[in-house]
């Protein structure tokens, strides 16, 4: 039977979407590629929505952002109407997968998107204010518009659920975790676990023959330590904000100078979390962008805060790296993904030159090249380190056939 998913992706200024069409037996689907994609980008009031569709060329269409609402009703009106869309009506399109940020303690599974789950994610709103209402509401619109198709969310979180106790346990009072569910949650789930998975392929082992660190890289950034097929450690954790220093995000910082900037500086808790979450990391450092792009060009030119900030970056990585090894008993695959991961080679090559005692050595040339994923570590090399591109869109797409199993 082959499949039809239309998959949802949606972030804090764009929401990417594309079809895949999928069959149940399919194997190895980490290389399939969609039959449609359309990328709504949502930084101004008149907005653009960029298609490649199933037939015909490219094109850019602009819309009114209205609301949160306006580039759902234009994605899903635009399948639904395109000369060169590959559904002739809604009806065809078997499932909608949805990103979903935060599945609380009861959601790590893909899921059914019934009225009582929808309920039940609208009370976890206070996990995830920024994302969550967004998700819901392109669930909502995608109900309407798709009203045949089962909705299905896979949830970021979903993936570090085998994460142990002592790993998302914090130290403080134990009421906190009880009462308020302040635990580590961890999030790239879908990323890391697609990772996993084409790691697994490339090197033709399985995933659980290896213990692996996946660091995905980008405007934000987390390392996964992966043990055996299952997500052990996320750096990550309560909120996207721990952990690595990421574009204008901090990373793990000392909570005591929160505490000084309520107490002493006169700072709001919402003026903080703005810089904490916008004015900080690699923007916060090098006073010019949190794109590793622009700052890297900066340092060529001798800027100090730039040079400073990929400093500081790089050491944030290569640390969180070193600090799994304990929890995997060693090391067999480093991978990097995202778009800095994936992209930016000098950072690549200064993670890795700060973790050489671990006898990790990368090919210059494998490194430097631009071709897709493939493995960048030298035949001599003591860890298969790797490239490869995320996609998070055909993890979710894949996980969307568990529901269509029993079916002819």
């Amino acid at each position: 039977m082959s499949v039809k998913v239309f998959v949802i992706n949606a972030g804090s200024s764009s929401v990417k979407s594309c079809v895949y069409e999928l069959e149940k037996d399919q194997q190895n689907r980490t290389t399939l590629n969609p039959i449609w994609q359309a990328q709504a980008n949502l930084q101004s009031s008149s907005s653009e929505l960029k298609i490649k569709p199933y037939k015909g060329e490219p094109q850019s269409i602009s819309f009114a952002n209205e609301s949160v609402d306006s580039a759902y009703v234009q994605l899903y009106t635009t399948l639904n109407t395109h000369p060169g869309s590959p559904i002739n009506s809604p009806d065809e399109i078997h499932a909608v997968g949805h990103r979903i940020v935060h599945g609380g303690e009861n959601y790590f599974e893909p899921t059914l998107l019934t009225e009582e789950v929808m309920r039940n994610l609208e009370g976890l709103i206070d996990l995830a204010p920024s994302h969550l209402p967004s998700n819901l509401k392109g669930i909502r619109t995608a109900m309407d518009h798709f009203p045949q198709s089962k909705q299905i969310g896979v949830f970021d979180t979903g993936f570090h659920s085998t994460m142990p106790d002592e790993a998302i346990i914090y130290p403080v009072p134990w009421e906190w975790y009880q009462d308020k569910l302040i635990r580590r949650y961890g999030f790239h789930g879908i990323s890391h676990s697609y990772c996993m998975r084409r790691a697994s392929q490339l090197l033709e082992k399985e995933a659980d023959q290896l213990r692996i660190i996946n660091c995905h890289l980008g405007s934000g950034g987390s390392l996964c330590a992966i043990k055996h097929g299952e997500s052990i450690m996320n750096t990550m954790g309560f909120t996207p904000l721990e952990g690595l220093v990421m574009g204008t995000r901090c990373g793990s910082i000392d909570p005591g100078i929160i505490l000084h900037m309520l107490n002493k500086e006169g700072h709001t808790a919402q003026n903080l979390e703005r810089e904490l979450n916008k004015e900080s990391g690699l923007k916060g450092i090098s006073g010019i962008s949190g794109d590793m792009r622009e700052i890297a060009k900066a340092a060529e030119q001798k800027n100090r805060r730039a040079s400073l900030a990929i400093e500081i970056y790089v050491r944030s990585v290569s640390s969180a790296i070193a600090a799994m090894l304990p929890l995997l008993g060693g090391l067999d695959v480093l991978s990097f993904a995202g778009g800095i991961g994936e992209n930016s080679a000098s950072i690549r090559l200064a993670v890795v030159e700060r973790l050489k005692f671990l006898g990790i050595e990368v090919d210059s040339e494998r490194n430097s090249a631009n071709a897709g994923d493939r493995k960048i570590s030298t035949a001599k090399s003591s860890v298969e380190t790797l490239v490869i591109h995320t996609n998070e869109e055909l993890e979710i797409a894949s996980e969307c056939l568990r529901f269509f199993g029993n079916e002819n």
